[in-house]
């Protein structure tokens, strides 16, 4: 339900701060910044003493920026750093504390569906690296891992140099080792991000 609602406030919110634009977004260099609800699934803590330990974890949030530049002809290439966090509920079935975190750097490139609109409907894809930490029974680590992600969004300009977008983000990367009291284990990760952000276009 957090997931549906938080979408679903974010791209009405993008629709309505398009109404009454007359152009697109301009060609040029931008920045963005944007934040939200980060929701992971449950992770897997593999090679533990005591095999793979499933991890569920709390609704969480992201932050984070991007820099970038519009074609006008639909397509954009960014590099973006997002940050994710959430706290651990359970570990292995049992109420446990501790936490999952990820810092990306991710070069991105997206594709508005109706480049001529103020508002428009987009998609994208991106690779790079998670730095990928944890805090979970008694072991702990931070690592940089190779990672992808897919998006989509909707995206609405209102004014010559802003526009406001919201966004849901898929990132998966590899498995980063963590260690503690003698033990290593693997820390898995994955993200679902509901992400609403601004961006100011220097081309404008």
């Amino acid at each position: 339900m957090t997931r549906i609602s938080f979408l679903t406030s974010a791209t009405a919110f993008a629709l309505a701060a398009g109404i009454g634009t007359a152009s697109a977004a301009p060609a040029g260099p931008y920045v963005t910044g944007e934040g939200g609800v980060s929701l992971m699934p449950d992770q897997n803590l593999s090679h533990t003493p005591a095999g793979t330990l499933k991890e569920d974890l709390n609704a969480g949030y992201n932050f984070g920026g991007a820099i970038g530049y519009d074609f006008g002809d639909g397509t954009r290439i960014e590099l973006d750093s997002l940050t994710a966090h959430a706290d651990l509920n359970s570990l292995g079935g049992k109420h446990a504390g501790g936490h999952v975190d990820a810092t990306g750097l991710m070069l991105n490139g997206k594709y508005d569906l109706m480049r001529n609109s103020s508002t428009t409907p987009y998609i994208g894809a991106g690779i790079g690296f998670q730095n990928v930490g944890a805090k979970v029974a008694g072991m702990q680590g931070q690592n940089w891992e190779p990672a992808y992600q897919l998006e989509a969004g909707v995206r609405a300009t209102i004014s010559n140099n802003v526009s406001v977008f919201g966004e849901y983000r898929w990132t998966q990367s590899e498995a980063s080792k963590i260690s503690g009291g003698g033990a290593t284990a693997h820390q898995n990760f994955s993200n679902n991000a509901l992400i609403a952000g601004v961006t100011y276009h220097l081309g404008g």
